[in-house]
């Protein structure tokens, strides 16, 4: 279907698109996670939103990502550019991380996929998942490391030496080395962080896992026409392993959901923000406005960038939301799983795949593998575009003998 927008609502789409659950204090706007466990550290991630190319644009916004006190072996990922992400739509420029463990490698890049392989390509007025100008590896080496409030262009001062900054109240960072850091232009760190991996090292408490079986079931849901069907949840106990859609959105769209077994309790997520089903076009740094893929008549599907919605680490995707055609807005749904109750150390795993696809969406009909689960999808353009999805795997903590 061909894309279009009157100018009378225009406005309105724009400030859907660009709107969040970012609430205001003081002026500045401000973002956080659920609420963190004791124990855990975190990453403050400080920036602009909206056009940072804009000189009278003074928005400054935060959110918050968790260094789990459970993580020991294991490397999460944190993907900014996610709708579900308490970072969606934050251009991040500095960065504050307190009581980290020892021992913990923290990425930050501008690749989409966590890469440390650069790339020539570059967007300032968005980040697109062509952009990879940057990556930023620290390294901590004492428990409760701390590192002050840094711009990301000024971390890369300090590589392969430890971080000895200052904040206006005279607090120094400690425990922090720059491992590695390389940028194809020091202008180009600003603003497009993408993603923040978190490894963290292995030792004497790190927890035993087994992982978690079930059967894929064979029926489909019917979830009414995609232009109509509004908001699907999997039935309670249950979780999203498929979608079938076949044609445009006048078509029906089905999912598949499978059940984890009757000890395996969820905790869902809100509905992640609105973001545009279509994905999104790049512009120029030099126009005026920014383009979304709803304001183009005439257009060229492969410039049509992919929207990446995938779920926050350790989630699992549990329902979507969509009316209307492809210049419309999508919602995701995410949970966690835990094994037996709800407490942080009986916490599921979320073991990620590869992205699979792309597929063309009037072809889509696609269910994860045995015994993983979807995490994630990524669309652009209208029905004859393309779709991906993301697939993981299931731990569950070892019984006690």
């Amino acid at each position: 279907m061909a894309f279009g927008i009157k100018n009378s609502s225009r406005h309105l789409r724009c400030a859907l698109l660009f709107s969040s659950v970012f609430i205001v204090s003081m002026g500045i706007l401000t973002h956080t996670s659920s609420a963190l466990a004791a124990g855990e550290g975190t990453i403050t991630l400080r920036g602009k939103k909206g056009d940072v190319l804009d000189p009278e644009n003074d928005s400054r916004g935060s959110c918050q990502l968790s260094i789990p006190g459970v993580a020991a072996g294991r490397t999460i990922q944190y993907q900014i550019n996610s709708p579900a992400s308490p970072c969606y739509e934050l251009r991040v420029d500095e960065i504050e991380i307190e009581r980290a463990p020892s021992a913990v490698n923290i990425l930050l890049t501008d690749d989409y996929h966590c890469s440390t392989t650069l790339g020539s390509e570059h967007h300032a007025r968005r980040d697109p998942e062509s952009n990879r100008n940057f990556f930023i590896e620290l390294k901590t080496t004492v428990a409760g490391s701390t590192l002050v409030l840094e711009s990301l262009s000024g971390l890369m001062a300090y590589k392969g030496k430890f971080v000895t900054n200052t904040d206006n109240m005279n607090n120094r960072s400690k425990g922090f080395r720059v491992e590695e850091a390389r940028a194809m232009a020091n202008d180009r760190i600003t603003y497009n962080l993408s993603c923040v991996q978190v490894t963290v090292s292995e030792g004497p408490g790190t927890p035993e896992t087994v992982g978690v079986e079930f059967t894929t079931p064979s029926d489909l849901i019917d979830a009414g026409k995609e232009h109509e069907s509004k908001y699907f949840n999997c039935p309670a106990g249950t979780v999203m392993v498929g979608r079938k859609h076949l044609g445009d959105e006048q078509e029906k769209t089905y999912y598949k959901c499978a059940t984890l077994g009757s000890d395996i309790v969820q905790e869902e997520s809100e509905w992640s923000v609105k973001f545009p089903e279509c994905g999104y076009r790049l512009k120029d740094d030099g126009d005026d406005d920014f383009t979304t893929c709803t304001d183009a008549r005439e257009y060229d599907k492969t410039k049509q960038e992919y929207i990446y919605a995938s779920c926050n680490p350790d989630e699992v995707m549990v329902g979507r939301f969509h009316e209307g055609d492809e210049n419309e807005l999508s919602q995701t749904r995410c949970s966690k799983l835990y094994k037996g109750s709800k407490k942080p150390e009986n916490q599921l795993q979320v073991i990620p795949s590869s992205w699979q696809g792309p597929v063309e969406e009037h072809k889509s009909d696609y269910t994860c593998p045995a015994n993983q689960v979807l995490i994630g999808r990524a669309h652009r353009s209208d029905e004859e575009g393309y779709t991906k999805w993301r697939c993981a795997s299931l731990k569950a903590p070892k019984p006690a003998n």
